[in-house]
């Protein structure tokens, strides 16, 4: 597993390329001031995927994608009473990590 860093003080708009295998995956980050949540982009040479809603213990990308071996999710790593994701919130109670299949597999009880 991988914790890919996020700090919200930099800006309400971000971007960053993560390295996964052989693909580097984009993102864009972006602050919806109406709905107060955090939405991202992504892409590489081959897909795009378009303004995801980052919400708790959710995948970014569908089950069956081609893309990459595994998938993003954006897990609560530390203890807090926060249960949802806040500006300022994202990147520390809760963190976006990357995982194979197998290592999501094995968390979500699927052996």
């Amino acid at each position: 597993m991988k914790i890919i860093p996020f700090n919200p003080s930099l800006s309400s708009r971000q971007s960053l390329s993560v390295n996964v295998g052989e693909a580097v995956i984009n993102f864009y980050f972006e602050w919806n001031i109406r709905d107060s949540s955090w939405y991202v982009d992504l892409d590489n040479t081959e897909t795009e995927v378009l303004s995801i809603k980052l919400l708790p213990d959710s995948n970014l990308l569908p089950i069956n994608n081609k893309l990459i071996n595994g998938n993003f999710r954006v897990l609560k790593i530390k203890s807090s009473e926060e249960n949802i994701i806040t500006y300022d919130n994202f990147g520390s109670v809760f963190q976006l990590v990357y995982g194979t299949n197998e290592e999501w597999s094995e968390i979500d009880g699927f052996f």
